[in-house]
């Protein structure tokens, strides 16, 4: 007599497994710990709702043409507004610390810009959280970024449009000089062009199609905002 013989196949928590696989996804693994994941601003990580992307960006050293680390990101959980006001009292020290020093930055900007003054309502706790709520809006850059960005995607198409021009060879590097320098100024907050010269400068970066960059994008943001300055009237009326 022949037995039939059967191979119990083991059973899987579909469940459990679609819960592995998802939180793997999400840039955690089996035992819950965030792990680091390659990042890419070309191919930007997104995170779930309740979560965000903290990145690790590093430069590229121009002499050596190294760099000192891998691009990186994790995911890590949002800090909320309850979270804050349920750890004011040991914040609190630490906020006044963090608006020192965004006044200070601001002190500097003033400074390089060569004035001999400034009025108390530019640096009063209002002027601060402006400044910091504009950077939160076009995000921080600072000089040696807007540098590196207009090496990368402005140097070359500015040349070629002057010289389309007609522009002096003996010119070109004088004027592509002074543009760099005008951008380069927009890393502080307290740099305001005329809008018929903001208004250049947004022609200058779209004509040479560098608009697209994260650098581009923060400064045309910025460029425009020069170009449309908020009226006396209008800000009464905001009253």
């Amino acid at each position: 007599m022949n037995e039939s013989t059967q191979t119990t196949q083991p059973t899987t928590n579909t469940d459990e497994l679609a819960a592995s696989i998802q939180s793997m996804v999400r840039g955690t693994d089996t035992n819950g710990n965030y792990t680091f994941m390659p990042y890419s601003p070309k191919a930007p990580v997104t995170a779930q709702e309740g979560y965000r992307v903290a990145k690790v960006m590093y430069k590229t050293n121009k002499t050596t043409n190294t760099i000192a680390g891998e691009n990186s990101c994790l995911i890590v959980p949002k800090i909320t507004e309850d979270i804050v006001v349920d750890n004011i009292e040991r914040l609190i020290s630490h906020v006044i610390t963090m608006l020192e020093t965004e006044q200070d930055k601001i002190v500097k900007g003033y400074h390089l810009d060569s004035v001999t003054f400034v009025e108390p309502e530019k640096l009063s706790v209002d002027a601060i959280i402006e400044a910091m709520e504009a950077i939160a809006v076009s995000g921080r850059i600072n000089k040696e970024m807007i540098e590196a960005w207009f090496t990368e995607s402005m140097i070359e198409p500015l040349t070629a449009l002057l010289t389309g021009k007609g522009t002096a060879t003996d010119k070109l590097p004088l004027i592509v000089q002074a543009y760099s320098g005008l951008f380069g100024k927009m890393a502080s907050n307290t740099t305001q062009y005329p809008p018929e010269q903001a208004e250049k400068l947004l022609a200058a970066i779209n004509k040479c199609e560098a608009s697209e960059t994260d650098i581009g994008k923060k400064l045309v943001t910025k460029l425009d905002k020069m170009m449309n300055p908020a009226t006396q009237a209008e800000l009464l009326e905001a009253l």
